[in-house]
């Protein structure tokens, strides 16, 4: 039995859709299949069989295909990193090749292999969610089972498949929590494997990216101030002198933090004398340039938010954004504030590269005090290229393009511009701008005082809203705003309210649309002191920090209780299909779920509802 363990998505090196071309033989160059000297898989059953003869083992497999020419160069690459690591597990002596390192144990290699995409269930493809090729998978085998792993990291180099096979490798196969008779023993495996157990996640570039747009990134990114981050690791003092559930939530929280490279989770079996007390977790710094360990902080066994020291202690900098290797590690879910610099992709924008060196220094800052105020906060350069996030988040760009159509520049600067979000209140995600004409005023002092006034609570979130006036329709429902959703639902607090949320695109929505004029009609009949409201989500967001209203489907109905109006229930009834709201044939089935969830005179209101339902039902 096969298992996905997708923990982002599948990361892939420049790449082509194998099945949208014609069957193609590489031009002058062999067929992939003999020519680099890889394992080749036959069939998925061949996967299982390997791991089975190697339990131990873990499995790399390029899914490639003959239809796409880059498969060629990429799997001449895998030929490189399989003879390197045949080098460094001692199959081969690696002392002639100039490769440095302790010797590694022979009897648990990483083996890499290929298979042909046609050779696989275009079904197993699809589970895998492979769409690209060539594409990289890790296997292993835990019990019976065969665990698929997604490859996250960079792929440009051999020696960047290289660091991202061993970083799996010394966690899955001899982790995820490494085990230590003594701090004395985590330094010397830090010595001896340091730079096999801990890395620095550089961007994978963009394939799509220009050599200029390569150095200009290089030049935006590079201060004389930089300093890298140092690697964290985390020690458990585990001398069975207490009940084991703190083991156990150490070992829980280094298999979810298994993909971050700067970090490593060590239990300490024999002598503690060096931490505290058995289950207390220490934070230690390890220099990337001298390896020098210097204990940062400890948490006492009795603390219950063993994630957030973790994810308190290991806060990067600042990185740049990308797709492929740094969003899993800037997104994962346990971050949940974000501080992201929007700029121009541009060599002779010296702004962008000042806002960028302003950023760094204030996000360094935040680092140093984050262990004190207990506040974690991912920084992030997203280049004006990443047009879906700009998009997604309303930021505004003016490229060459538009100013030679329109033959004007716009009057104000619309980039660099500074995105905070903060998704710490489930159900919430509040943004916070600082936008390019407040930031370029004194870049020096305008980014650490936004970041500040963040922390202590000052800023006032950004709503998007359309600027149209709340209307009335024939059949009596408002049609509201993000701005005028205070004013009009949380202010009415002797009322009651029922809102619609939908967007114009979406079917459900244009036939329930229909169902939602009908409630209206027979509220107004009845004089219920019920508001029927409507908003469209495609141009405005709710953002009260009193409530959560944060649809994952469309239509969706929310009900306000009169009073504080601070509680907003979500229409959540499911037909035999899994769908709340978008099936309903009649507006009868709204009412009656509102009078099971609110507070009404309930054998009034009853006998209102059955009048009116007996009329309706003949009528239809």
């Amino acid at each position: 039995m096969l298992i996905g363990v997708y923990l982002v998505a599948v990361f892939l090196v420049r790449s082509c859709i194998g099945s949208w071309h014609e069957e193609l033989m590489f031009p002058d160059k062999e067929d992939p299949s003999n020519y680099d000297g890889l394992l080749m898989l036959k069939d998925v059953e061949h996967v299982s069989d390997i791991l089975h003869e190697n339990r131990n083992s873990m499995l790399l497999v390029a899914i490639y295909s003959k239809t796409c020419s880059q498969s060629y160069d990429f799997l001449l690459k895998l030929k490189e990193v399989d003879e390197t690591l045949a080098l460094m597990f001692g199959q081969k002596n690696e002392s002639d090749h100039g490769l440095s390192g302790p010797a590694l144990p022979t009897q648990y290699p990483p083996f890499i292999a290929k298979i042909d995409s046609k050779n696989v269930d275009s079904s197993w493809i699809k589970t895998l969610a492979v769409t690209f090729y060539p594409s990289l998978l890790f296997f292993r085998q835990v019990g019976e089972e065969t665990i698929v792993m997604d490859y996250m990291g960079r792929q440009e180099e051999p020696k960047d498949i290289i660091d991202t096979i061993f970083h799996y490798w010394y966690r899955f196969n001899l982790g995820p929590v490494f085990q230590a008779s003594s701090l004395q023993e985590v330094k010397s495996m830090i010595e001896t494997n340091g730079p096999r157990m801990l890395q620095h996640v550089s961007p994978a570039w963009n394939p799509d990216y220009t050599l200029e747009e390569r150095e200009t990134i290089s030049w935006l990114m590079t201060s004389d101030e930089d300093t890298l981050d140092p690697y964290i690791v985390l020690l458990q003092c585990q001398m069975l002198e207490q009940e084991q559930d703190s083991y156990t939530a150490f070992s829980d929280l280094a298999t979810t933090t298994a993909t971050q490279r700067n970090m490593a989770l060590f239990s300490i079996v024999n002598d503690c004398s060096a931490l505290g007390s058995d289950g207390d977790i220490v934070a230690f710094s390890v220099s990337p340039e001298t390896w020098e360990v210097k204990r940062i902080a400890t948490m006492q066994s009795h603390h219950a938010s063993m994630y957030q020291f973790a994810v308190e202690m290991t806060s990067p900098s600042i990185m740049f954004y990308d797709r492929f290797s740094v969003a899993p590690i800037a997104f994962p879910m346990y971050r949940k504030v974000h501080a992201v610099l929007f700029v121009r992709l541009d060599k002779d924008d010296a702004i962008s590269h000042k806002a960028i060196r302003s950023l760094r220094r204030a996000c360094q800052k935040h680092k140093v005090e984050s262990i004190a105020i207990k506040e974690d906060m991912v920084c992030l350069v997203v280049p004006e290229t990443e047009t879906r996030l700009l998009t997604y988040f309303d930021v505004d760009i003016w490229t060459p393009l538009d100013a030679k159509l329109s033959k004007r520049m716009p009057i104000q600067p619309l980039l660099p511009v500074l995105l905070i979000t903060d998704q710490r209140k489930e159900g919430h995600f509040i943004r916070y701008y600082l936008n390019a004409t407040h930031l370029v005023k004194d870049i020096n002092s305008s980014i650490p005082t936004f970041l500040r006034e963040f922390q202590n609570g000052v800023l006032s979130p950004e709503i998007k809203s359309s600027q149209k006036p709340v209307r009335t329709n024939k059949q009596g429902v408002e049609i509201i705003t993000g701005l005028s959703f205070s004013e009009t639902v949380i202010a009415r607090r002797e009322n009651h309210t029922l809102l619609y949320l939908y967007s114009p695109t979406c079917g459900h929505c244009k036939r329930f649309s229909v169902l939602w004029n009908e409630l209206s009609q027979i509220v107004r009949a009845v004089e219920w002191d019920v508001d029927i409201m409507q908003m469209d989500i495609t141009e405005n967001e709710i953002r009260d920090a009193r409530i959560a209203v944060d649809p994952a489907f469309l239509p969706a109905v929310y009900y306000f209780p009169a009073g504080s109006k601070e509680q907003a229930v979500p229409f959540d009834l499911e037909d035999r299909f899994g769908d709340t709201v978008g099936r309903l044939r009649d507006p009868f089935d709204v009412l009656d779920w509102m009078l099971s969830v609110g507070e009404f005179e309930e054998n009034k209101m009853l006998q209102e509802i059955q009048k009116l339902d007996g009329v309706h039902q003949s009528v239809a």
